[in-house]
């Protein structure tokens, strides 16, 4: 019987079935993004024709905090539509020592297997192994256990589908987050005083500090005066070290984020949400599909109605940041100066199709005040559609060569289109890296706090697209 299988859809998706309890383990990665080290994840199966979303990863939790993990894994779990879970737990947590005959975290599994059975969504599978790699042998938790010898995650048909399609799977987290760290410290800071001097000779900057009401800005004349250019109070020093935020890294609660930058609990660790690729429901006896072409559109009535609740939120969501930006930080470039910043847009996103990305520090400043316009930000969030095609690949890697490049605090804007880019092609993980990067850049920065929230609390990809549909498009070549 052949474990794996593909298809070819009208549209060019290309669906891959998988029948093997080891070839699901071996598609964890590719879902993830990155090789997990020791893990438990949940891949919530959503019927046959539909998609298996979310992937959840979390860190093992110690003996003490499992009946938190447990119940906080399963609760966002059945935020989604579903027909059953596969839990697969990796490795085992440090100074874990399971009992004589059983695997290792054996209570978790079964605490989850319970809770999940007592909510009507059933646990098809509960798999272990000691790690994701060719050789490993897995087993099972269930009373009738099954096992078997993983195959090599990196030759399986799923990873040649995804790598046909261009979709790079990491070794680690850490491989990830490496991804936007600063590419020189000494090319930062020339471009800061760049920025400086571009700042302070911008003959409409105004001057907050003049007048007590935002709404009635006055010329400036003179003085560098990044906190005035983003019309916060919360401005990080821009004499500071850039980097990820401190001890972030893409940290999601599974009950979701009170705020943008509260901390996952602490025996999460680190937790995610993948949406990477669709994964279709398991035929009998089966596990199911994964389409390398991106997310299925919802299916079922609950989760159209509940496309349509989150699509309402994060519409008032975008009023009330738009409406405090215009409160705060009034759209002062005016028309002239917008039409020049989009031209440098345009430009640079030419080159970036054509598989240029030789940024001069010249190009990278243009960039940073012509994305510190507010008017030119937002439309630049049209660029991560259709998600995953090539042109809005080619933007993505542009926002991530300028998150290298661009000092704080303009780095936030590319950052949060980078993570906008992520998370509408369904990486949570680089998501969530990008806009903590952005806060970090430039705390309270609100896109960022609010795509920040919606990925914490695992609104589809597709529901962000009114985001980008209420902008004026044209930025792309045609």
């Amino acid at each position: 019987m052949t474990s794996t299988t593909t298809d070819t859809g009208t549209d060019g998706r290309i669906t891959v079935r998988i029948s093997d309890p080891g070839e699901l383990i071996a598609a964890v990665p590719h879902l993830l993004t990155y090789r997990p080290g020791p893990s438990v994840v949940l891949l919530n199966h959503g019927g046959r024709e539909s998609p298996i979303t979310p992937v959840i990863r979390a860190d093992l939790p110690d003996s003490t905090c499992e009946p938190d993990a447990a119940r906080e894994l399963v609760r966002a779990v059945l935020r989604h539509p579903g027909a059953g879970v596969t839990v697969v737990i990796i490795g085992r947590r440090p100074g874990h020592r399971a009992p004589p005959g059983r695997i290792p975290h054996h209570g978790l599994a079964r605490r989850l297997m319970s809770a999940f059975g007592d909510a009507g969504r059933p646990v098809d599978h509960a798999l272990w192994v000691p790690e994701i790699r060719g050789g490993a042998r897995w087993r099972c938790y269930h009373e009738v256990c099954l096992r078997g010898v993983l195959p090599d995650d990196r030759e399986t048909v799923l990873a040649a589908t995804m790598a046909t399609t261009g979709q790079v799977t990491y070794g680690s987290r850490g491989e990830v987050a490496r991804l936007l760290d600063p590419d020189d410290p000494a090319a930062i800071t020339r471009r800061q005083r760049m920025l400086d001097a571009a700042i302070d000779n911008w003959p409409t900057r105004p001057d907050f500090a003049a007048t007590d009401s935002p709404d009635e800005p006055k010329q400036a004349t003179g003085g560098s005066a990044a906190r005035d250019w983003f019309g916060a109070t919360e401005v990080a020093d821009r004499t500071a070290a850039g980097g990820a935020a401190p001890g972030g890294f893409g940290e999601v609660a599974p009950s979701g984020l009170a705020a943008a930058g509260s901390s996952a609990p602490e025996w999460f660790g680190a937790t995610e949400v993948a949406d990477r690729t669709a994964v279709g429901g398991a035929a009998p006896g089966g596990f199911g599909e994964v389409a390398s072409g991106g997310l299925a559109a919802a299916g079922s009535s609950e989760e159209a109605k509940r496309a349509a609740a989150s699509s309402s939120a994060v519409d008032s969501h975008v009023e009330a940041e738009r409406a405090a930006e215009d409160r705060v930080a009034p759209d002062w470039f005016g028309e002239a100066q917008s039409a020049e910043h989009l031209a440098v847009v345009r430009a640079a996103l030419a080159r970036a199709v054509a598989g240029d990305f030789d940024l001069s520090d010249e190009d990278v400043v243009s960039l940073a005040m012509a994305l510190s316009d507010l008017t030119v930000r937002d439309r630049c969030l049209t660029t991560a559609d259709p998600p995953g095609e090539p042109p809005a690949t080619a933007a993505e890697r542009l926002w991530l060569e300028l998150v290298r490049r661009t000092p704080m605090p303009e780095r936030a804007e590319p950052a949060v289109l980078l993570g906008y880019s992520a998370y509408r092609r369904g990486d949570g993980v680089l998501a969530a890296l990008a806009f903590d990067n952005a806060l970090a850049a430039h705390p309270g920065h609100r896109l960022a706090e609010l795509l920040r929230i919606c990925l914490s609390h695992q609104l589809p990809p597709e529901t962000l697209r009114r985001l980008s549909d209420c902008q004026e498009g044209g930025l792309m070549p045609t």
